[in-house]
């Protein structure tokens, strides 16, 4: 796998009604200089994401009747639940890209040694 192929899949990747977005901003604030950031790591910055849209009194999820989201209030959501998210959505679709084990998540090593700068820049704009 390469950058050009993670780049590609984000970029023409769907992402309405999708954490993707979220969850590789919130993995590359998270990632350390080997590309691996912890869990507890990601599931922060994933959450500052949602708690900061609901201070600033926007939507932070789509209401829908059935399954509502538990990020609709971010101010009442668990780190268990948070992982439950990101483990059964955005991680499984990416494992191409990104692994998962005990306690940390990874840009995967043949990936992030292609990295630059300017690609975490790009991918970082990409899922703006």
């Amino acid at each position: 796998m390469s950058i050009v192929a993670f780049k590609d899949y984000l970029a023409s990747t769907s992402m309405t009604f999708s954490y993707k977005a979220v969850m590789v901003l919130a993995l590359l604030d998270a990632v350390d200089q080997h590309g691996k950031a912890s869990q507890s790591a990601l599931i922060a910055r994933f959450h500052a994401f949602y708690l900061d849209r609901q201070r600033r009194n926007l939507h932070t999820e789509k209401e829908r009747d059935r399954n509502p989201s538990p990020l609709l209030n971010p101010d009442e959501v668990s780190d268990a639940q948070l992982w439950q998210i990101l483990a059964r959505y955005p991680l499984p679709l990416m494992d191409e890209f990104i692994t998962v084990d005990d306690d940390s998540v990874r840009i995967k090593s043949s990936i992030w040694a292609q990295m630059s700068a300017a690609d975490l820049v790009e991918l970082r704009e990409i899922a703006q």
